[in-house]
């Protein structure tokens, strides 16, 4: 062997021991890995447990130690073909409420080497999501009167889901709780919550609450609320009963679950009999009966009664027509002893137990005729009649028996008594002396008449033995009472006495001078009364009377009303004292109205009693209509026909209540803007009351300020004056001395 071979030999084996050195394994810890898992809670899952070893040696594991809020299973060794595959464990969660996380930590051990390493497994705990259990979904209350002990339901709320569902329950009126309503329900837990429905005014009510913010589940309350009192009223019309009465009838039930005393408000002005205080029981009821007696047979106007009971009240409006006319005959003519060609005068006196006013006409005689030529008559509701007739018989003629009248369409005979007198040709003296007669009735445009004079138009009568304290009296046909005439004085002035002093000075020159003539025989004429009126008098809308004492009686008129027409007295029907005609409808009555008025509109303050239970008004503007009969050509009542739009502006400045001479009124107030100066239009109110609108009220004039005129005659003596002071100072001037 050479040296260079064994040179290389030696390179070789050197080589070949440092590569074994190389190859020697080395000892390396296997690693662990760190696991996060989630379960949820009360539940199980499966865990695998995984190392690594760079060598590659067989891995085992073991867990170390045990978890808080669970248990582990026993370990499965990994039965696969890797040598380094997981083995598995089981984790179960202990079912408790609070833990959200839980850990433990296990060992990986490598088979040759037998080293360890270790690693930890984190288990978050999963709550399944929160689910609201509402039972029942719909809490229905049911009819609740009002006045009732609040009803009392519950509602049971769960959590069928997992978590923690926190909330409350707010409802609003009518509906509330009996305590806080709030509540926190784990998985699994229920309570229950008591809600109350006690409703202070009528209807349906329906309101829906979300209890938990994040769950769609909704609660429904339902409950209907119905007044205590249950008015049934088939006609709001007073009809006739039998006994001459009108009676109304209303059903009362309560429908509350507790007994009830009603009592039956009547308006003071109202005619109707007042009605005691009756209870009822839960859900009992009855007929109240509401009578204007017989003494009452006029019109009614719509006129509110209220049923109350324990500060709850149902109004009803109620109206009553008049009575139909309904004539009587008081008393019969009675002419006595009639002579032929002579006139008697005797009354037909007729009477009327109706409540409107009765029509009547005196059909045509032979012998008998209306002492003032009137056959038509109206007999005023509740009031007698007494018809003047006169009787005045030809030779040869027979005394009547009857005369006919048609009342209310319909011919009835009415007998009269009159006995014939034949006159003997040598009347011999009577033993015994006759009757004082009866003082003549005056006659129009013979006993009184109208005359022209120098001073003026004047009403002329004569003063017949028997009467006394003559008096003329004067009304309007829109006026109320009879009163007695005076001219009124002329307002003349300066300028106007001025104007008038010429005539006066004629008409005095021309008025011839009377004088006595004692030559003359004495005159038997009775003496005579005149009275003075007014040009502005004389129209047809202007009626007098002449009113006297007869012996032993008391004051009355001497003939019939007249009027005066083309210098002729016509006689006119008796009437009483003025009464308004009655509404063409249903109205509401008001207690005052007063209006104030302006350039361009009004205010108006309208007060109506509080027992009507107005609310709000409004206003409607319209005209006055009267309809013509074709056949007869007389106006009818006048209808309010709204004008719409109203063509002015209407502003309701408020209602409030007020309390004037012990009354307690409603007081509205509104302000109307944009009527022409100087104009009067015609205006109503149509009130609401708790069931709705009322019936208008009566029509309302409203006047605005007229345009005040110039004042011509100011200005005229303004100038004059200051002429004449200004030729007096040119007089003083040009006559003064010079200086």
């Amino acid at each position: 062997m050479t040296a260079r071979l064994f040179a290389c030999l030696a390179i070789f084996f050197a080589a070949q021991s440092t590569d074994s050195q190389a190859k020697k394994p080395e000892r390396v810890s296997p690693k662990a890995q760190n696991i996060e898992v989630e379960v949820a809670r009360g539940e199980s899952v499966r865990i695998p447990l995984r190392g690594f070893e760079r060598n590659l040696n067989p891995l085992t594991y073991r867990p170390l130690g045990r978890p808080q809020h669970g248990k582990l299973s026993g370990l499965e060794p990994y039965n696969g073909p890797e040598r380094q595959g997981p083995a598995y464990i089981t984790y179960t969660h202990g079912n408790d409420e609070d833990s959200v996380a839980d850990t433990f930590a296990f060992e990986v051990k490598a088979g040759t080497t037998k080293l360890t390493g270790r690693g930890r497994v984190i288990i978050k705990i999963r709550d399944a999501a929160p689910l609201l259990s509402i039972t029942p979904e719909l809490l229905d209350f049911g009819p609740v009167a009002l006045g009732d002990p609040p009803v009392l339901r519950v509602v049971e709320l769960a959590n069928a889901g997992g978590g923690v569902i926190t909330g409350f329950l707010r409802p609003t009126e009518p509906f509330a709780l009996e305590d806080d309503g709030g509540f926190v329900l784990r998985r699994g837990k229920k309570t229950r919550i008591p809600l109350l429905f006690a409703p202070e005014r009528t209807g349906e009510f329906v309101f829906r609450l979300q209890p938990f913010a994040n769950d769609p589940a909704l609660l429904v309350l339902k409950g209907l609320a119905i007044p205590p009192l249950v008015l049934e009223v088939e006609e709001a019309v007073f009809s006739a009963a039998p006994d001459q009465s009108r009676r109304a009838m209303a059903v009362v039930k309560n429908q509350s679950a507790r007994p009830r005393t009603l009592s039956v408000r009547l308006p003071p002005e109202s005619p109707v009999e007042a009605v005691a205080d009756f209870a009822l029981g839960p859900g009992e009821s009855t007929e109240v009966i509401l009578r204007i007696p017989s003494g009452r047979k006029e019109y009614v106007p719509p006129f509110g009664v209220r049923f109350e009971s324990d500060g709850h009240a149902e109004l009803r409006e109620f109206t009553a027509p008049a009575i139909p006319a309904a004539l009587r005959i008081v008393a019969t003519p009675d002419f006595g002893a009639v002579r032929p060609r002579t006139v008697v005068r005797a009354s037909l006196i007729l009477g009327n137990d109706g409540g409107t006013p009765a029509e009547g006409k005196l059909l045509p005689s032979e012998s008998i005729r209306p002492a003032n030529d009137a056959t038509a008559f109206t007999v005023p509701p509740g009031r007698e009649l007494e018809i003047p007739l006169e009787l005045r018989l030809k030779p040869d003629q027979a005394p009547p028996t009857e005369i006919s009248v048609s009342l209310s369409g319909k011919e009835v005979p009415i007998p009269v008594t009159a006995h014939l007198i034949i006159p003997s040709p040598t009347p011999t003296p009577s033993a015994t002396p006759s009757p004082t007669p009866r003082p003549a009735e005056f006659t129009l445009n013979r006993d009184i008449r109208y005359e022209t004079t120098p001073e003026g138009p004047a009403i002329a009568w004569v003063e017949k033995s028997g009467w006394q304290d003559f008096t003329l009296q004067h009304r309007t046909e829109s006026g109320g009472a009879w009163q007695g005439y005076q001219r009124p004085a002329p307002h003349e002035g300066l300028i106007g006495w001025l104007r008038g002093l010429a005539d006066r000075i004629r008409k005095f020159l021309d008025t011839p001078i009377e004088r006595a003539d004692p030559t003359a025989e004495p005159s038997n004429e009775a003496p005579a009364g005149r009275q003075l009126i007014a040009e502005s008098h004389l129209s047809a809308a202007n009626q007098w009377r002449l009113v006297a004492t007869p012996e032993g009686g008391d004051k009355r008129d001497v003939a019939l009303p007249f009027r005066v027409r083309d210098n002729t007295l016509v006689g006119i029907p008796a009437q009483p004292d003025y009464l308004p005609p009655p509404p063409a409808g249903p109205v509401t009555a008001h207690a005052s109205a007063g209006i104030k008025a302006e350039r361009f509109g009004a205010l108006l303050q309208i007060a109506f009693t509080r027992d009507l239970g107005v609310s709000g008004f409004r206003l409607e503007r319209g005209a006055m209509i009267a309809p013509i009969d074709p056949q007869t050509g007389i106006p009818g009542a006048p209808r309010f026909k709204t004008i719409d739009p109203p063509e002015a502006n209407v502003e309701v400045l408020g209602l409030g209540e007020v309390t004037a001479e012990g009354r307690k009124l409603t007081l509205g107030v509104a302000r109307i803007d944009g009527l022409p100066r100087g104009t009067r239009t015609y205006w109503r109110v149509v009130p609401t009351g708790p069931s709705g609108e009322l019936a208008p009220t009566n029509v309302l004039l409203v006047d605005t300020l007229p345009v005040p005129p110039f004042p011509w005659r100011t200005v005229a003596i303004g100038a004059l004056c200051a002429l004449l002071v200004g030729v007096l100072y040119l007089r003083w001037r040009l006559n003064r001395p010079p200086c």
